[in-house]
């Protein structure tokens, strides 16, 4: 029974964007941002999902900023992955079954091609206890810091 729900949830999710897509064009009149923040969304879903996969072959062992991390936070992936990359935390090299294109540095070189600084530039300071390594300083005392 949960399989033949897992999958009528991934059937409708394309068949519900569209049709989705399509009423928000309709009431305000623009799309625009749509299917970003459908990407979004999805991203903060995939970086919970996968979290087990993430912690596996994307993020080295010993990042301590895992330690206490809340997987459930809006936290993006992408976010994650930026911190992970600040901290030089990412994985050098895959292992198992995906160990010849799945790890930290290739995941983030891809969407880095993508979109230029990609993970850096979606860094969310706001989220986590997180020290940036090279201001010295979490978000809020970057904040206090210019005021």
């Amino acid at each position: 029974m949960n399989l033949l729900l897992f999958f009528v949830a991934w059937l409708l999710i394309p068949i519900l964007t569209l049709v989705n897509f399509r009423t928000v064009k309709k009431q305000n009149g623009t799309s625009n941002g749509y299917f970003l923040s459908t990407a979004k969304s999805i991203d903060i879903w995939a970086k919970m999902e996968f979290r087990t996969l993430w912690r596996t072959y994307i993020f080295q062992q010993d990042w301590d900023y895992l330690k206490n991390y809340d997987w459930y936070c809006q936290e993006t992936l992408s976010s994650l992955l930026g911190k992970c990359e600040a901290d030089k935390k990412l994985t050098t090299k895959g292992k198992g079954l995906l160990s010849r294109w799945f790890y930290g540095e290739s995941l983030v070189r891809l969407l880095n091609r993508l979109d230029k600084n990609h993970c850096e530039n979606s860094i969310n300071q706001e989220v986590g206890n997180w020290i940036d390594p090279r201001t010295k300083s979490n978000g809020i005392l970057k904040y206090l810091k210019l005021k």
